[in-house]
């Protein structure tokens, strides 16, 4: 059972994007809605898992945007979601990601928050428990914290943008770990080759967030777990 992964731990590592903050698809169908195009916010959600198992094969490489404004893989990750939720036409798809970029910028598009997770996390903080957020972001999510009433829910934020490298590369949940021993620690995240490949390098447990049980068949190496929430309540009962 995944729960044994929670013995004897000192510190929890969680992603940011559909980990602790989530992707508001009809946020981003109303932003292309005001730009001109048409996005189903519905059919995007239901295609968030499509996406993830495409970037963990490498297939996303070849719609990244020829746009140095725009982080490759954020562009290629967004084209996926946008050719399939409503505007799969190449040139509009690709004009359809920088507006969304726009958007993301005045507000991170990866913004719901799942009610009680920021308290339990507060909780697992006040038990004695470290917890640290590991992302690969643009450089602004602390300020997103902030603006969402979270900064006070985590030790530390580490943003790939700021520390100058990215999951997978081990360096990264290294520098999350401090003083504590990479075996005494946990990540939890959503994409396989970013999230568990880089935590098992740098000899840390790791948990897969799997909210469809998409990844059951294709990562049979790794427990699955629906939510953070649910590993949060899970911690908070022991």
């Amino acid at each position: 059972m995944w729960d044994t992964l929670l013995d004897d731990l000192a510190l929890l590592s969680l992603d940011a994007g559909d980990t602790i903050v989530y992707f508001d698809a009809r946020a981003a169908a109303s932003e292309a809605t005001r730009e001109g195009f048409r996005l189903d916010a519905e059919v995007i959600d239901a295609t968030l898992g499509s996406a993830k198992r495409a970037l963990d094969a490498g297939a996303l490489d070849l719609l990244a945007l020829d746009d140095p404004a725009i982080p490759a893989k954020w562009g290629a990750f967004m084209r996926w979601l946008v050719a399939r939720g409503g505007e799969p036409e190449p040139a509009r798809s690709a004009d359809c990601v920088r507006a969304l970029w726009r958007a993301h910028q005045r507000f991170n598009l990866w913004r719901r928050v799942p009610d009680g997770l920021a308290d339990g996390l507060r909780a697992l903080r006040a038990s004695g428990l470290r917890v640290v957020v590991v992302s690969n972001s643009e450089g602004r999510l602390a300020e997103l914290f902030a603006r969402l009433g979270l900064s006070d829910a985590f030790d530390r934020v580490l943003d790939s943008h700021i520390e100058g490298v990215e999951k997978p590369d081990p360096r990264i949940f290294q520098r999350a770990l401090g003083e504590v021993a990479p075996s005494a620690a946990l990540h939890l995240g959503d994409v396989y080759s970013t999230d568990v490949v880089g935590a098992r390098a740098a000899g840390m447990r790791a948990l897969l967030l799997d909210p469809r049980g998409e990844y059951a068949a294709a990562h049979a190496d790794v427990p699955t777990v629906p939510d953070a929430l649910t590993v949060v309540r899970a911690l908070l009962r022991r």
